[in-house]
């Protein structure tokens, strides 16, 4: 550990000198006054009774910060010096490394100071300046405050306490995520502070309990009362919130950013949308506070084994927070850590977006292949089991085909499929519809993601969907794919899901000048997150060289080659019963991406009859033509 220098402040009269002097002998580094750098000028000043200006303060904070860079690269030192205003404090660390100077402030209220400087004789400044002095403090944005109010002893204990047992690294928020993210933390040994707020008969004491509870957690510090967790923490600070996305943040960060320091990093490691997330860097940028948007997939037990994890930011902020967050994260087949810088701004947290916006379709493309195997085939969910199981070992291997046949093979207490009485109305919880609006300011076609997000929709219209069915009960002539056909058609829509994914991440990075390398994010996703899959390993393979999905070589042959099987077991899926728009959609996007000739024209004509918006020809490119179509 490099030598630090421990500052300690507050009015004249309210013990700096005692405390710092006891603190270095309890340190075993070296103490110094800061009183004894005033030029003479402003002794005679403040001993005939008149207050320091500005002016005069300058030559002699310069004087003290001279000396505190000379003595820093051979000793730690405790200074006592009042330092009463902010921009005092910034002369005093400016051009040190956050993590070499620690604040301590020493709080007293007038009457406990006045009265002793009134039984210290020889005090050179006269008991009338005190409030001067009061009148002068600026409350600190950082660094530990101490009361006074107690024996000298126990504030010098006290210090020496908060000061020697500081966390690496702090978690804010403790539901399931933040909770297991903690444990994870503290499993690899890193020193840890958690705080959760305290809200009375609601969350008491609920990091205290997570210490007590989880064996991990047994070493970390606990805390509901955030001054007190900012200051147990080294600096610069590295605070992960794990809270509800939206204005929970934004009201947290009011909370906190007065109690930071410059050069501290904010990790959000919620889902958080990616415009909040620029914002909040910009706002705290101002403090020169750097803020990250950390994307985190893998669920509960990802957190607590290992996510993938998608830093954006600073490069300088994600380089305070690598050794932490990269020492946590999944490591995939090839021995990787899944965690890597993403990119500028919010980079983070736009690839988690459009991650969890694959994911959408993923499940569905899963979802819709069950359902026709279920009911159009008439297979029970062990047998349907049974063929994923055979997919899952090949090709097709995923985490979410994993997990579904295991959903499929649960039973309930009667022995029946508990599947069969779990409740066809999905939740979402927003990232899958702020996925689809991204891609309509981008203006890049995600149908595949789309649709699975409609079907989400549409799968809440519960009792409406239960009245139209008693109304609506057509003929259907659906038919039996041969399962090779039917496995075919899964890949295929699997493979324009993850095309439609990555290019609304490329045309963001282009627009947004973020410069996200998507072999690197392919990397990332290739353990401990929810689509971790040997598609995607397959696919990151080439992406270095080849970032469009559908031009990498062993994509195109399948693509090619599979085409006939794919179009005949869709056509047997669209005749039944059974509704299939993720497929359909996926489909549908081939079609039209791999279409020369549209009917797009039908439309611009339109538009141009109607609204007079003007079209181009084919035969005279770069023109733009209006035509009276009457």
């Amino acid at each position: 550990m490099k030598h630090q220098v421990v500052i300690i402040t507050g009015v004249a009269g309210i013990g700096k000198s005692s405390v710092a002097r006891l603190l270095a002998q309890k340190l075993g580094c070296s103490y110094y006054d800061g009183d004894d750098f005033h030029p003479q000028a402003n002794v005679e000043k403040m001993q005939r009774g008149t207050a320091l200006k500005d002016e005069d303060r300058a030559p002699w904070l310069q004087s003290i910060h001279n000396f505190i860079v000379a003595r820093l690269p051979l000793e730690s030192l405790v200074l006592a010096c009042s330092a009463l205003k902010q921009k005092y404090r910034d002369v005093l660390e400016q051009g040190l490394p956050a993590a070499q100077v620690q604040w301590v402030h020493l709080q007293g209220d007038f009457d406990l100071v006045y009265n002793r400087i009134l039984q210290r004789a020889g005090h050179f400044m006269p008991p009338e300046l005190l409030q001067s002095q009061y009148d002068a403090y600026e409350a600190s944005r950082s660094g530990l405050k101490i009361d006074v109010n107690q024996p000298l002893i126990s504030v010098v204990e006290q210090i020496a306490h908060l000061l020697e047992a500081q966390s690496e690294m702090g978690v804010l928020g403790l539901g399931v995520m933040g909770t297991n993210l903690a444990r994870n933390i503290a499993d690899k040994g890193i020193a840890l502070s958690v705080f959760n707020r305290h809200v009375e008969g609601a969350e008491e004491n609920v990091a205290l309990k997570a210490t007590q509870k989880y064996p991990e957690l047994a070493p970390a510090r606990p805390y509901d009362d955030l001054r007190t967790f900012v200051a147990s923490l080294q600096k610069p600070r590295k605070i992960l919130l794990m809270i509800n996305a939206g204005p929970a943040i934004d009201e947290v960060l009011r909370q906190l950013t007065p109690l930071l320091s410059e050069g501290d990093v904010v990790i959000d490691g919620g889902n958080s949308h990616y415009r909040d997330t620029g914002r909040r860097m910009d706002d705290l940028s101002r403090h020169r506070i750097h803020y990250l948007g950390a994307g985190v997939s893998g669920g509960e037990e990802g957190a607590l084994l290992g996510p993938a994890i998608m830093p954006g930011g600073s490069a300088e902020a994600y380089a305070l927070a690598a050794p932490v967050l990269t020492r946590i994260a999944a490591v995939n087949a090839a021995g990787e850590r899944c965690c890597a810088y993403i990119g500028a701004g919010g980079s983070g947290h736009f690839v988690k977006m459009v991650h969890n916006g694959i994911e959408y379709a993923e499940m569905q493309l899963i979802a819709e292949t069950y359902a026709h195997l279920r009911w159009e085939q008439g297979l029970s969910p062990e047998g349907i089991a049974e063929i994923f199981a055979e997919w899952n070992a090949g090709s097709e291997q995923s985490y979410l085909l994993e997990i579904t046949i295991v959903v499929l093979l649960k039973k309930d207490t009667d022995g029946l499929p508990l599947l069969d009485k779990v409740s066809d109305a999905a939740a979402n919880k927003g990232t899958g519809g702020w996925t689809s609006i991204a891609a309509c300011d981008l203006g890049v076609p995600i149908p595949s993601i789309t649709a699975a997000l409609f079907a989400r929709y549409q799968s809440a219209l519960k009792t409406l969907r239960t009245e139209y069915a008693a109304q609506f009960q057509p003929e259907t002539a659906g038919r039996k794919p041969a399962l090779d056909d039917l496995k075919n058609l899964y890949r295929f829509c699997r493979l324009m899901n993850h095309h439609q994914g990555f290019r609304l991440i490329r045309a963001a990075s282009e627009a947004y000048q973020w410069d996200i390398g998507l072999e690197a994010l392919a990397g990332i996703w290739s353990g401990g997150c929810i689509i971790r899959s040997r598609l995607l390993a397959d696919i990151r393979a080439h992406l270095a060289h080849q970032p469009d999905i559908l031009l990498v070589p062993s994509v195109a042959g399948f693509l090619a080659g599979h085409y006939t099987s794919v179009a005949r077991a869709y056509q047997m899926l669209a005749g039944g019963r059974e509704a299939i728009p993720c497929i359909s959609a996926g489909l549908e996007y081939f079609k039209y991406m791999t279409q020369e000739e549209s009917s797009a024209s039908v439309l611009q004509a339109q538009r141009d009859y109607f609204g007079a918006h003007t079209y181009q020809r084919k035969d005279r490119p770069g023109e733009v033509f209006h035509t009276n179509w009457i």
